[in-house]
């Protein structure tokens, strides 16, 4: 039956509370709703007030409301326990759980804090909750909270990290700062840059090459090819049907001129270009003038020189079979030759020499006896001529340009191999 003043029982309305009696109860209509409820008009049912929401509760600290049918109640928040039902008191989940319970990791510590705990790592640690429950290493060098200096690098440790001299330095004596390696002078800059100059650079080196030459494999200067690489690099120049040519030298290059007189019939060599006199304008007669003049052939070969010669080079050789009667007379004259940096004049007379050849005595040889000294320029001829009495007729003249090109060994151009193609040409 109707349990007595219980004012949401079934049995009566919202707005009458129940009275119970002998085998028997009844409703009585209420002016007035019970604490705890209220009535929003005269004739609307009474509903629960929320104690909680409207400020009316009172609970205490570390303690949080729950709203009750016509009431309210108090409870602990999470991680305090009540006592006697009048306050609560933070549980020391460190005292209560044991270790493997709260910080299951040894290297951890449990700190009891206001309603909870925390794990605390060593120093270079960080603890990690689920699912993991230990500590990790915290990874300062990648965090960016290492303090090593700007020529170190970090490296990091378990649970902490040292710094060490990045590559291309080394400590300094305070053991504190780092000071840049010269690579160039402690492994030697040949060893670095073989042929190229050694730079020093903050913490590394680099390898440069002069002007002419690009870098190549393990540090060695290549000489470019300008004539190859270059196209039309001496077009240019073309001018009133005088064609140039471009003469590739270590480092460098020549735009040289391709003319023959007009008498003459130009083809190309190794090395250069020959002219060629026109069967027709060949002197038959006596003329001194035309004899000396008019050569059956005149060479003109470019040729770099090495900067170190061992015994005898081969610059060029003449076949005195040109001349048919008479005398065979071979000359070397010098046009000119000069230092190319200082543009003084350089004596070539100790360096260049005529010789037969040994295994054939019809044939005279231009040998390179000695270095010429680099950078320059030389031009020299050698002429061929026959000798009747007091009459001399030129048979051929060889044109030489000669360059001497600093560092050049390998380079130099290769002058046997040619020797015979000239020969077949003649």
């Amino acid at each position: 039956e109707a349990k007595h003043g219980d004012p949401q029982n079934p049995l009566c309305g919202s707005h009458q509370v129940c009275v119970n009696s002998v085998g028997a109860y009844r409703c009585v209509t209420l002016t007035d709703c019970p604490k705890g409820f209220h009535r929003a008009s005269p004739m609307a049912s009474c509903t629960d007030i929320n104690e909680c929401a409207n400020g009316e509760a009172k609970c205490g600290p570390n303690m949080h409301c729950e709203n009750t049918l016509g009431s309210y109640r108090c409870l602990c928040e999470r991680g305090f326990k009540n006592v006697n039902d009048s306050a609560c008191v933070d549980i020391n989940e460190c005292e209560v759980f044991r270790p493997d319970e709260s910080c299951p990791d040894k290297r951890a510590r449990c700190v009891n804090t206001a309603g909870s705990y925390r794990c605390i790592c060593p120093d270079g640690f960080v603890w990690h909750g689920y699912p993991v429950y230990s500590c990790r290493d915290v990874n300062e060098c990648v965090l960016g909270i290492d303090t090593c200096g700007p020529d170190h690098q970090c490296v990091n440790d378990e649970g902490g990290y040292h710094c060490e001299c990045a590559a291309g330095y080394r400590q300094n004596w305070d053991k504190k700062t780092c000071i840049d390696i010269n690579e160039c002078l402690e492994k030697g800059a040949s060893a670095l840059c073989k042929s190229g100059i050694c730079v020093n650079t903050k913490g590394s080196y680099r390898c440069d090459c002069p002007s002419g030459f690009r870098l190549g494999k393990g540090g060695k200067c290549i000489d470019i090819n300008e004539c190859h690489e270059r196209d039309g690099i001496c077009t240019s120049r073309q001018a009133r049907g005088i064609s140039f040519s471009c003469v590739n030298l270590y480092g460098s290059y020549r735009c040289v001129s391709e003319r023959c007189p007009s008498m003459y019939l130009k083809q190309k060599i190794p090395n250069g270009y020959r002219c060629t006199l026109l069967p027709q304008f060949d002197c038959n007669t006596s003329d001194p003038f035309c004899l000396k003049d008019r050569p059956l052939q005149i060479d003109h070969l470019h040729i770099e020189l090495p900067a170190i010669v061992t015994g005898r080079m081969v610059l060029g050789e003449f076949d005195s079979s040109l001349v048919k009667r008479g005398t065979v007379n071979v000359e070397l004259l010098e046009h000119f030759a000069y230092h190319t940096r200082t543009k003084r004049h350089i004596s070539v007379k100790n360096s260049l020499k005529l010789a037969m050849k040994p295994s054939d005595r019809r044939t005279v040889q231009l040998l390179l006896i000695k270095p010429i000294e680099a950078p320059a320029d030389v031009f020299v001829s050698v002429r061929l001529s026959e000798i009747i009495g007091q009459r001399s007729k030129i048979r051929s003249t060889t044109r030489f340009y000669l360059y001497a090109t600093e560092n050049n060994n390998s380079n130099a151009t290769v002058f046997s191999r040619d020797i015979e193609d000239l020969r077949n040409r003649k």
